[in-house]
């Protein structure tokens, strides 16, 4: 297994999939801003992938399943999760609503056979694969992927106008604190010149992602250029907006509501064009 492949199993099995004090999943608390103003926006955000999956069918492939497997697939015979991580798929037993399958699998080299799943779901895990080995992740899920069936991809790009417009803002008040507080500590009695300058304020990572070490996102153009041009693909916005844009400019208050309001309405009106300026795309493909 690649190193790349090896470093993101060993962070979930020995953080990721751990919980803390609150029950709460540690790759959830790291990556996710669980504030009660952003609740009822992630609980649309999720209904809204809900309809561009197939209501019903045989089998639905949960493509990287790790410890918390979709919800989709309810009106399914077999619910089939596929992670390289055993300590994920107990806890995808543990958290699975009904009965499952569980496949121990590189979802680069999908152990099934050409047409087998009339749904296939793979959310937030796509970009951990190494850049080399995406394309042909892709391209195993259509394989198994019945005629008339359909794949959601839920990606994340390596920037995006929304988070870049974020990270200025913070590193712009940072500054702003850093030359107030240096006012402040040149006009104290008996302040010296080199204490001025050494303030450093405390504040919590504005690139959180970072901390993670196996992220590979690609482009929009390298999708363009990369998927065949006779697939059936669409391009939607999942949710447009990360933890770094949502603690930059929604406070927890009624404020933060009227944002996050209307953030989700234009993800609603201008799918498309969100989902080319925000953070997480959501690739629909049919076969």
């Amino acid at each position: 297994m690649l190193n790349e492949k090896q470093t993101v199993r060993k962070f979930y099995d020995q953080l990721g999939w751990q919980k803390n004090v609150n029950g709460i999943f540690k790759n959830s608390a790291i990556f996710e801003d669980r504030r009660q103003v952003l609740a009822d926006y992630y609980r649309k955000v999720q209904l809204r992938v809900g309809r561009f999956i197939l209501p019903r069918g045989k089998y639905f492939l949960d493509a990287g399943a790790g410890a918390i497997p979709s919800t989709y697939s309810t009106g399914y015979e077999q619910h089939v999760c596929v992670d390289f991580s055993i300590k994920a798929l107990q806890e995808a037993r543990t958290n699975l609503k009904h009965d499952g399958l569980y496949v121990v699998a590189d979802i680069t080299k999908l152990p099934f056979k050409d047409d087998t799943f009339d749904t296939i779901m793979c959310a937030h895990t796509l970009y951990l694969i190494p850049e080399d080995e995406q394309d042909t992740t892709i391209r195993e899920f259509y394989r198994t992927l019945r005629k008339n069936g359909r794949c959601v991809i839920i990606y994340l790009w390596p920037t995006s106008l929304l988070t870049k417009t974020a990270i200025h803002i913070k590193l712009i008040m940072k500054k702003l604190r850093l030359m107030i507080s240096n006012i402040f500590i040149a006009c104290r009695p008996g302040a010296t010149i080199d204490q001025v300058g050494k303030f450093k304020p405390t504040e919590k990572n504005i690139k959180c992602l970072d901390l993670f070490p196996g992220i590979h996102s690609h482009n929009y153009h390298w999708f363009k250029e990369t998927l065949p041009a006779d697939w059936k693909i669409e391009m939607r916005c999942w949710g447009s907006i990360d933890r770094i844009f949502t603690e930059t400019f929604v406070p927890d208050n009624i404020v933060g509501r009227i944002v996050i309001n209307f953030i989700y309405l234009l993800e609603t009106v201008f799918p498309h064009l969100m989902a080319k300026i925000g953070r997480h795309p959501m690739f629909i493909i049919e076969k």
